[in-house]
């Protein structure tokens, strides 16, 4: 038996949410339950090193994906687009996206694996600007 408490339980779903993408299942929770405190405590350092972990491997598929997009537009702009932001007009379009439309552009930067830190580069490119106190993206008239 252990003396987890409501508090320890909630972390521990959201560190075994980050660490393998879902809650935890009943029957994570019945072992739990037969754990002592110093099981509970391993089991802690072990979901620690695995939600590093995945921090970890994110951050190189996000890289990944970042540089096949740099490399997808490079090829864009060697086939005769003018610019970047041509570029990656067509590559959203190719998706059947509408290029104008700021949920679009996000959709198609989330389908690649772009990490929403880089969304604003991309979306300013693409003649965005982000008005608002909520930081809504406003298409640029030309």
């Amino acid at each position: 038996m252990n003396t987890l408490t409501g508090m320890d339980r909630s972390i521990l779903s959201d560190m075994h949410k980050d660490a393998y993408g879902f809650r935890p299942s009943l029957e994570f929770w019945n072992k739990v339950e037969r754990m002592n405190d110093a099981q509970v405590e391993a089991l802690f350092a072990e979901l620690q090193g695995s939600v590093e972990s995945s921090i970890n491997e994110e951050a190189v598929r996000e890289l990944r994906a970042q540089e096949s997009l740099e490399k997808e537009i490079r090829i864009n702009l060697d086939l005769g687009a003018m610019n970047r932001s041509d570029a990656i007009r067509w590559m959203v379009q190719a998706w059947d996206l509408n290029a104008k439309v700021d949920q679009d552009v996000e959709h198609f930067l989330w389908r690649k694996g772009i990490a929403q830190q880089f969304w604003p580069q991309y979306m300013t490119e693409m003649g965005f600007r982000m008005e608002g106190q909520f930081g809504f993206w406003v298409k640029e008239v030309a």
